[in-house]
C-alpha cells in the first residue's frame, strides 16, 4: 500500500508594544494565526493536531515605585485537535484563557526575587488527549546579573 500526504497552510503572527504610558506603565501584546490544511488518504478522520488556530497574550508591566514590577498577564488560545491514544478518535480539546501575575522587586542593582502565579482562576483545559494542564500554581524566583 502506497500513502501520499499533502499539506497546505498559512501563518501570520503579529507583536507590538501598545501603549508606554508615562514611565511608570508598558502595555504589550501579540497574537498568531495558523491554518492548516493536511489530508492523509489512508486515514478520512485525520486532523492536524497541537495547534490553535489562534493565540495570544498580553501583558501590563507597572512599576508603581523604582525597582518594583507587577506584571499581569493573559495568554489566550481557541480550542485545537486532539487525538485519543489508540489513534481512532480525533476531538477539539476546547480554547481557554489564563490570567497569571508576577511581582517582581531588584533587592540591588542585579539582584532580583519574585513571587507570581499561574492560571489564577484555576481553569481546567487540556492541549494533548488524557494529559490535562496543572491548575493554579505559584512560584517563587531569585535572578542574580553579574
Amino acid at each position: 500500500m502506497r500513502v501520499r500526504s499533502t499539506a497546505r497552510g498559512k501563518s501570520s503572527g503579529r507583536q507590538h508594544l501598545i501603549a508606554r504610558i508615562g514611565d511608570t506603565l508598558n502595555l504589550g501584546a501579540n497574537d498568531t494565526y495558523t491554518h492548516r490544511d493536511l489530508d492523509d488518504p489512508g486515514n478520512a478522520a485525520f486532523q492536524p493536531t497541537g495547534v490553535p488556530t489562534h493565540k495570544g497574550f498580553a501583558y501590563a508591566d507597572w512599576s508603581p515605585i523604582e525597582r518594583l514590577h507587577v506584571v499581569p498577564n493573559i495568554d489566550i488560545a481557541s480550542d485545537r485537535w486532539t487525538v485519543n491514544t489508540a489513534g481512532t478518535r480525533y476531538y477539539r480539546t476546547g480554547s481557554y484563557v489564563l490570567a497569571n501575575l508576577r511581582i517582581d522587586y531588584e533587592l540591588i542593582d542585579g539582584l532580583v526575587v519574585g513571587v507570581g502565579g499561574r492560571n489564577l482562576f484555576n481553569d481546567t483545559y487540556q492541549l494533548a488527549d488524557g494529559f490535562p494542564e496543572p491548575g493554579r500554581s505559584f512560584f517563587l524566583s531569585v535572578k542574580a546579573q553579574y
